[in-house]
């Protein structure tokens, strides 16, 4: 499979010759420096910065955790972004659910981004950790076009009532970037609970191939390649597997399903995994190498 990788990075037939590195709009979007260029307000029963490993990998990295109050008076994280009209972006950020919550109640976690005048609402799901207090393990992202331009970008915490103070949500490595031309993944599935099937979700061109990759080993700085667009982020040291393929819909994402033996489960539990997805385009013909995720399973 790595050879079928190294066929398509060095095709005669390739035509762009440019590699692209792209930057991530939000400041402190890793938490390293605290709450930065973060601000916040709202209900809170709890609300810090912890070390935790939210993204699945065994490497644990400072988080910032809350327990929020409910949706009549929800917490929130806000950080001032220019955005353009127009202009479409991809936003994505790990996400942990500790503790217990009554079968009662579940906590909500969603994205606005707008001005005094008109706001973007997308909501990114229900945290609920099960019973007993297992982790739930998300990635949650999405793609978006402003019809307007934006000011401040907000993540919003709520309970449907009040929890218990053992419960907290924890995010992580929040990201925030032009698409561009590059095609993007992320994980649409619970990895803390010992999935058979992991859904994956990746954006690109609409109508074209895409291939999905799987490294466990990142390069520090990604690399331009002759003849490909984007830079290869993935370490050809640590293989790179070919787990899947499939071609983008008319709304310019596709969602692969892919099984997941328990005896490779135990394999990969807690250990680094970086995802990558390659376009190939049609006309004219080239190959676009995606942005890497990274995420595992606990």
């Amino acid at each position: 499979m790595k050879t079928f990788l190294n066929t398509l990075l060095f095709s005669g037939m390739l035509l762009a010759t440019t590699g692209i590195a792209q930057k991530n709009l939000l400041k402190d979007g890793g938490f390293e420096n605290g709450i930065g260029s973060w601000t916040f307000g709202g209900g809170k029963f709890y609300a810090g910065f912890e070390s935790y490993d939210c993204a699945g990998i065994g490497q644990k990295s400072k988080s910032f955790a809350v327990t929020p109050d409910s949706y009549l008076n929800p917490f929130y994280l806000r950080q001032t972004v220019a955005l353009k009209k127009g202009v479409t972006y991809y936003f994505r950020m790990h996400v942990v659910g500790t503790g217990t919550l009554l079968k009662t109640i579940y906590s909500s976690v969603y994205v606005t981004l707008g001005v005094k005048t008109y706001q973007h609402r997308q909501y990114l799901g229900t945290i609920r950790p099960h019973s007993g207090g297992v982790n739930t393990l998300l990635e949650y992202g999405f793609l978006f076009t402003p019809v307007d331009n934006f000011e401040h970008l907000s993540i919003v915490f709520s309970t449907s009532r009040r929890a218990s103070l053992g419960f907290k949500i924890r995010i992580d490595n929040v990201e925030l970037y032009e698409k561009g031309i590059l095609p993007w993944t992320h994980c649409t599935t619970d990895r803390a609970n010992s999935p058979k099937t992991v859904s994956i979700e990746s954006y690109g061109k609409k109508n074209e191939l895409y291939l999905l990759f799987l490294g466990t080993k990142k390069l520090p700085v990604g690399i331009p390649i002759g003849g490909v667009l984007g830079l290869l982020e993935l370490d050809p040291s640590g293989g790179m597997f070919l787990v899947g393929n499939g071609i983008f819909n008319s709304y310019a994402k596709d969602l692969l399903s892919l099984p997941i033996p328990s005896g490779v489960l135990k394999v990969i539990k807690g250990r680094p995994l970086f995802w990558m997805p390659v376009q190939v385009t049609s006309f004219p013909k080239t190959v676009t190498l995606g942005k890497v995720a990274t995420w595992g399973f606990q």
